[in-house]
């Protein structure tokens, strides 16, 4: 039980890491965080979501988004966030803030040109969703054998 647990927290801290955008839950508002240093990212945010507002650290000269903003159809809220030509990448910290959350599942995925997507976050966070379900299970074990 220890060693998947180990395996489930590693494999989470991974994907994690890799992800160049990702998402911050503050109460009924969601924001769109950059890690820094990333280049001009197409992204599409589906569930229960709707408005926002471009964070004071982005600063592009063509960036946007709104409700099927890049015509991909896959619902939510869709957007470019560019960088400016003279800058080496997006600084960190947040860059689209106050989106209305309306609970359940938002998935946030960074789109290229071709179409394809990657799932890059989610809210709330399958890994987390995964060590509650083991830690009932664990102590429904301990409850019965006692």
């Amino acid at each position: 039980m220890k060693k998947l647990l180990a395996m489930v927290m590693v494999l989470g801290m991974a994907s994690m890491a890799s992800a160049a955008l990702s998402l911050d839950l503050n109460g009924g508002t969601l924001d769109i965080v950059a890690a820094g240093g990333e280049a001009d990212q197409y992204f599409v945010l589906t569930g229960a979501v709707s408005g926002g507002t471009m964070a004071g650290n982005l600063t592009a000269d063509v960036t946007f988004f709104g409700p099927d903003a890049l015509g991909t159809g896959m619902g939510g809220i869709e957007g470019f966030l560019g960088t400016p030509l003279t800058a080496s990448g997006m600084d960190a910290g947040p860059v689209v803030t106050g989106i209305v959350y309306g609970g359940g599942v938002a998935d946030l995925y960074q789109v290229w040109e071709d179409g394809s997507s990657e799932l890059l976050d989610s809210v709330p966070e399958p890994i987390t969703m995964s060590l509650l379900a083991l830690g009932g299970l664990v102590a429904l074990r301990r409850r019965r054998t006692a």
